[in-house]
């Protein structure tokens, strides 16, 4: 089954103008790798989220980042 499903997944790919051999040797990754990859990035995204909400620096940066403001400016204002 796992043949035909690649096959098929090959096909379209093809059929949209796009290369696995390309994407492969870009990136160094199988596609079989790609639920790996989502994950880890999720687990990444969440870590930044908790780190936004509990401490200091996260929380000052995310408003820094939120609202346009130059962390230049305000780089002196606050230490962590």
């Amino acid at each position: 089954m796992d043949d035909r499903q690649a096959q098929w997944a090959t096909q379209q790919r093809t059929l949209h103008g796009l290369s696995t051999v390309e994407i492969t040797e870009r990136t160094g990754h199988e596609f079989k790798d790609v639920p790996k990859l989502a994950g880890e990035a999720k687990r990444r995204a969440e870590i930044a989220r908790l780190r936004e909400l509990h401490t200091l620096k996260g929380h000052v940066e995310s408003v820094v980042r939120l609202k346009g403001i130059d962390a230049e400016v305000i780089q002196g204002s606050y230490t962590v």
